[in-house]
């Protein structure tokens, strides 16, 4: 897999031991990690995607009730 050239991506390389994606998908839950978002603030998004086919990426954005500045986004 190239990386993508839109996002300047390195290509995706599976770790120990959550080798596929099935493994992947249920790494925390079998891990045991839980994280709480509450209380947390939703935002519906609409993202145009720049590849000329007109589609939109749906999202739902939940923000902290209390922000800590540089803490990471995940999507």
């Amino acid at each position: 897999m190239s990386p993508d050239p839109l996002l300047d991506l390195s290509p995706f390389r599976p770790r120990f031991p959550w080798w596929g994606g099935d493994l992947q998908t249920i790494a925390n839950r079998l891990r045991g990690v839980s994280t709480s978002l509450a209380p947390h603030k939703t935002e519906r998004l609409k993202v145009p995607l720049p590849d000329g086919t007109g589609d939109t990426l749906l999202a739902s954005l939940d923000r902290p009730a209390k922000p800590r500045v540089g803490a990471p986004l995940t999507l």
